[in-house]
C-alpha cells in the first residue's frame, strides 16, 4: 500500500465484504432466501416476509452481485450451489455460522472501543454461544468426522462401535458435537468439559432438552485437571481454545485419560503465511486461545507426551480459515 488511494480502496473493499455478509444475514434472519428455490419477485418476497418491496430488491441485488442468487428480469432465485443450503438443518447451520461472525466481529470492536480488548475466549452472550456452537462447528462438524476422519484411524471406528465407547468432548460448549456424535454411534457414552458457566449452562440446557442427560455427563472441569486413566476411546480436542499455560497438561492429560490405542484428535487453525486466509486464522486463534499454533508446533507437542502415529489431516475446503486435524493415538 503505497499511496492514499490505494488504501482507501482497500478499505472500501473491506467495508463492501462487511455489507454483503449483513445482506446475507439480513435475507436469511427475515426468510427471504429460503424462498428463493423457486423464482420470486421482491413484491411476492415482501408479501410472504413484510420486508418493503424496494429493500428486498436491493438486498438481493446484493447477493447477485457476488453470486449467491441469480435474477432474471423482476424474479430472483437462489445459485444452485446455495440450494441445498436453504432447507433444514444446513439452513440453520448457515445461519448460525454467519451470525457467529457477524457478533464475533461486532465484540471484537466493542471491545477496543471500550478498551476492555482480551486474548482468549470469554464470551458469554447466549445468542453467540449458541451460534458459534450450533453451527457447522457442531454436528455438521461430528457428521463430517465420523464419515471422512475416523474411519482413516486405525480402531477407531471399532471401537466406537463397542459396548463400551466413550468419548471425551473437550470444551463442549452448548452441548451440539456431542449430542450429535450420540446419535451417530448409538453405544456412545460422552463426557464432555466446559470450565466457563455462561456456555455449560446453555449445554446443560441443550442435552436435556434433546433427552440425551443419560449418555451426555457434562462437567465443569478443565482438561488439565482431568484425573481419568484409560477411560476414553476418543478425545476431541480443540486446542485453538487452550491457552500456553493449559496446552501441554491438558495434552498429557487427554493422553492418560485414553484407552491404549485411544485416539485424540485437535483442531488447529493457527498456519504460518502471510496471506489472508492464514492472518486471519492466526487472528480467530489469539481470540479464542491467547496465541496461534500451527499444525506442526500440535505435533511436536503430542509427540513430546507421549502420543504415536501422529499426522496432519487437512479439514474440508470451503471454511471461513483453513483447519487442520492432528490425529494422535495413545500407543497400545
Amino acid at each position: 500500500m503505497e499511496t492514499r488511494e490505494q488504501v482507501g480502496g482497500l478499505v472500501a473493499e473491506l467495508s463492501a465484504s462487511a455489507w454483503g455478509l449483513a445482506s446475507l444475514d439480513a435475507c436469511l434472519e427475515a426468510g427471504l432466501l429460503q424462498c428463493l428455490t423457486e423464482p420470486h419477485t421482491p413484491a411476492e418476497l415482501s408479501e410472504r416476509t413484510g420486508v418493503p418491496a424496494a429493500l428486498v430488491e436491493a438486498l438481493l441485488d446484493q447477493l447477485a452481485a457476488v453470486g449467491l442468487v441469480r435474477r432474471a428480469g423482476d424474479a430472483f432465485t437462489a445459485a444452485p450451489g446455495l440450494q441445498p443450503l436453504l432447507t433444514p438443518p444446513a439452513r440453520d447451520y448457515l445461519l448460525r455460522d454467519v451470525r457467529a461472525t457477524a457478533l464475533q466481529s461486532q465484540a471484537l470492536m466493542e471491545g477496543a472501543k471500550r478498551g476492555t480488548l482480551r486474548a482468549g475466549w470469554t464470551h458469554t452472550d447466549p445468542e453467540l454461544l449458541e451460534a458459534q456452537g450450533a453451527g457447522s462447528t457442531g454436528a455438521p462438524a461430528a457428521r463430517m468426522l465420523s464419515e471422512r476422519l475416523f474411519p482413516r484411524l486405525e480402531g477407531l471406528v471399532e471401537q466406537l462401535q463397542a459396548p463400551t465407547a466413550s468419548f471425551l468432548d473437550v470444551g463442549s460448549g452448548v452441548g451440539a458435537l456431542s449430542i450429535e456424535m450420540c446419535r451417530i454411534w448409538p453405544q456412545l457414552r460422552v463426557v464432555g468439559l466446559e470450565p466457563q458457566a455462561a456456555p455449560l449452562a446453555e449445554g446443560q440446557r441443550t442435552v436435556a432438552a434433546a433427552g440425551a442427560g443419560d449418555r451426555i455427563a457434562l462437567r465443569a472441569q478443565r482438561v488439565e485437571e482431568m484425573t481419568e486413566r484409560e477411560a476414553f476411546d476418543l478425545a476431541w480436542l480443540p486446542q485453538v481454545f487452550l491457552p500456553q499455560e493449559a496446552f501441554g497438561s491438558g495434552l498429557r492429560a487427554v493422553r492418560e485419560a485414553l484407552r491404549p490405542g485411544g485416539w485424540a484428535v485437535l483442531l488447529a487453525i493457527g498456519a504460518p503465511g502471510s496471506d489472508p486466509r492464514a492472518a486471519l486464522g492466526r487472528l480467530i486463534n489469539v481470540l479464542w486461545g491467547e496465541e496461534a499454533r500451527p499444525s506442526e508446533e500440535v505435533e511436536r507437542a503430542a509427540i513430546a507426551v507421549g502420543f504415536d502415529s501422529v499426522r496432519s489431516i487437512p479439514g474440508p475446503p470451503g471454511g471461513l480459515v483453513d483447519a487442520t486435524f492432528v490425529a494422535a493415538r495413545r500407543p497400545v
